[in-house]
């Protein structure tokens, strides 16, 4: 994607049109925003939404993962070897653990409702409150989250808990206590998450 700025003729040494190239992050924004506005009749309704309370809980450790629990049941990716480059830390980790029990949500059918979500991170439970991030891999996640919630009308309410109480931590159980339906991962993160 270009870009062109237009410059007064009194601007030093400069042509009066330059040929700039946009950041690969901020062609991402744009792209959303314009998916996000080309919604026909778009509404939303005002009323509060039902509250579920399904026993949510995200957590992220770089040596093991990825851990989504819910309502008893598991779910586990591992981190693949390179995920921590292009501004990756462990905050957007756990941003996509927010956004794996997103995915989860909506792929079930879920919609209208509001589902408190357990995590142990208050950078990334405030950064989702601000709806933005001091990391670029962080915000694109957000952004992605944001989109599939509004699209089925769900809110997330994420509560903090310690660590040590996080249900989602190293979490691995029986194979008949698997998650499903099995998140269907977005082609964003195939080369970031392996299912355990």
């Amino acid at each position: 994607m270009h870009i062109f700025l237009l410059f007064p003729p009194s601007y030093p040494n400069s042509p009066t049109t330059m040929l700039h190239h946009l950041l690969s992050s901020c062609v991402s924004q744009l792209t959303w925003w314009q998916c996000t506005l080309s919604v026909c009749n778009p509404s939303c309704h005002l009323q509060s939404l039902l509250d579920s309370y399904l026993d949510i809980w995200i957590d992220t450790s770089t040596p093991w993962g990825v851990g989504l629990f819910v309502a008893g049941c598991w779910a586990t990716w591992h981190l693949t070897p390179g995920w921590a480059s292009k501004s990756r830390d462990i905050g957007c980790a756990e941003a996509i653990g927010v956004k794996l029990a997103t995915l989860w949500l909506t792929q079930c059918g879920f919609h209208d409702t509001c589902f408190k979500v357990h995590c142990d991170n208050t950078l990334v439970i405030a950064s989702f409150w601000k709806g933005h991030s001091r990391n670029p891999a962080c915000n694109e996640s957000l952004c992605h989250t944001s989109s599939l919630l509004a699209a089925s009308n769900i809110l997330l309410d994420p509560m903090y808990v310690q660590s040590l109480s996080n249900k989602a931590w190293g979490v691995v159980g029986a194979h008949s206590l698997r998650l499903l339906p099995h998140v269907v991962l977005p082609k964003e993160l195939f080369p970031l998450l392996e299912e355990y």
